[in-house]
């Protein structure tokens, strides 16, 4: 019998959310979207007035964090359509798998750049090695503001991901020796 009571509390939608828990979950994603999508395009000032005014249910971001649609955003808004929509009226099939292929591509894509991060690190340490072993000999090239250099290699150091090399005083680019010759 209790079966019988609760698929009828289903079916009359008493367990479904009211059309007031429905409008307030729409905003909550619409707000999220719209604070997501305008914090990539780099408008700032204009997502912290958008963020202020419908942030009242919204976790506060932790610093340093982007305001780009990430995985855990993407979840949240796809939890929360979830949660707010109508039992007598669900989801179709096509956009439910519409919007798991973008959670996926999301995740490749979010794995593609942590290996590129990876692989920059990787060429960077082997331009290191090969900054390194110039050491001591003489090299010819330009500075970043195109001066030309000539002389030895007495120094080696990296900054921001790229290699330098130092002859004298002057700091050289490793991509930017157009010449090697021994000591």
């Amino acid at each position: 019998m209790n079966a019988m009571v609760g698929f009828r509390a289903n079916s009359i939608g008493s367990l479904s959310p009211t059309p007031a828990q429905r409008t307030a979950a729409r905003e909550d994603v619409w707000s999220l979207a719209k604070t997501s999508l305008l914090g990539r395009l780099g408008t700032a000032k204009a997502a912290t007035a958008k963020a202020t005014a419908v942030q009242s249910t919204q976790k506060p971001q932790a610093a340093g964090t982007s305001n780009g649609l990430d995985q855990d955003t993407f979840l949240r808004l796809l939890v929360t359509q979830m949660q707010a929509q109508d039992p007598l009226e669900p989801m179709t099939n096509e956009n439910m798998i519409a919007q798991l292929a973008q959670f996926s591509s999301l995740e490749q894509m979010t794995q593609l750049n942590r290996r590129f991060d990876q692989l920059n690190a990787a060429l960077t340490g082997q331009n290191f090695v090969t900054a390194s072993n110039l050491l001591g000999l003489n090299v010819s090239g330009t500075t970043s503001d195109g001066a030309p250099v000539a002389g030895t290699v007495n120094r080696v150091f990296t900054q921001n991901g790229t290699v330098y090399v130092v002859v004298g005083d002057m700091t050289v680019p490793l991509s930017n020796l157009t010449e090697v010759k021994p000591a």
